[in-house]
């Protein structure tokens, strides 16, 4: 529901509507380590930032959520993060809470993830996170997120912003070929972004032959391991989420 449909609604509708809102930011929030206003607008689904930093402010006040200040290039970003008392209230484990210690370029990678996450989920799949995939320990490879379509069909989301060198390359793909192979999911979905596009990468990619298995042996590197593997850019992830209903 946007802004303007906000005027027709009646006191009592407004404050449900309101309290519906703290609790998509309260269950995202649980989720993730932290987020930004502009993530957050995402969830909401408003026309207007200025309304989710109003909102997310009287939630700081409450003691629902905190928010500190990520120094980057530009000064700083407000990040959001869910309080002790807030997430135990929620009924979820404990976790650590604080604010990014990570660098500016890592910043930009998490925030595209949580958009990723935020698109997948608002087009009804499951999203795993990368936290709670490492916290499994049973993966080579270790995704940005994993999508569950149905039936346990499991795609390796792997978002990427700028080229690979090759070596680099080649032990990516062995650890996603590896867990494909496990079992662990069923494809690697690469999504571009920034200063990679999907063509490039799929060349890259493509142009690999030989790889070293887990004791340095070479591995062929056939069609059928690369049937594994697609790649879209950033901006065409929900159009690939249609495709999967």
């Amino acid at each position: 529901m946007n802004n303007l449909a906000n005027l027709t609604l009646s006191h009592e509708d407004k404050i449900k509507l309101n309290q519906q809102r703290r609790d998509q930011i309260l269950h995202f929030l649980a989720l993730v380590d932290w987020t930004t206003a502009d993530n957050l607008t995402m969830i909401l689904g408003v026309n207007h930032i200025k309304y989710t930093r109003r909102l997310l402010d009287s939630m700081v006040k409450d003691g629902l959520i905190s928010k500190s200040k990520f120094a980057c290039s530009t000064g700083y970003r407000i990040v959001y993060f869910i309080t002790v008392n807030a997430l135990s209230d929620l009924g979820y484990e404990p976790k650590k809470l604080r604010s990014p210690q990570i660098s500016q370029q890592n910043f930009i990678h998490c925030e595209l993830v949580q958009r990723l996450q935020i698109i997948a989920s608002k087009n009804n799949f499951e999203w795993i996170t990368e936290r709670i995939l490492i916290k499994h320990r049973s993966y080579k490879s270790y995704p940005d997120g994993l999508l569950v379509i149905r039936d346990e069909f499991k795609i390796s989301i792997e978002l990427q912003r700028n080229r690979y060198s090759l070596e680099a390359l080649k032990n990516k793909i062995a650890k996603c070929l590896a867990d494909c192979l496990s079992g662990k999911f069923n494809r690697v979905l690469f999504v571009c972004a920034d200063n990679l596009n999907s063509e490039v990468m799929r060349k890259a990619l493509f142009s690999v032959s030989v790889l070293k298995g887990k004791n340095h042996q070479d591995i062929h590197f056939k069609d059928e391991y690369k049937s594994f593997f697609e790649f879209i850019n950033f901006d065409e992830f929900q159009d690939y989420l249609q495709k999967l209903i």
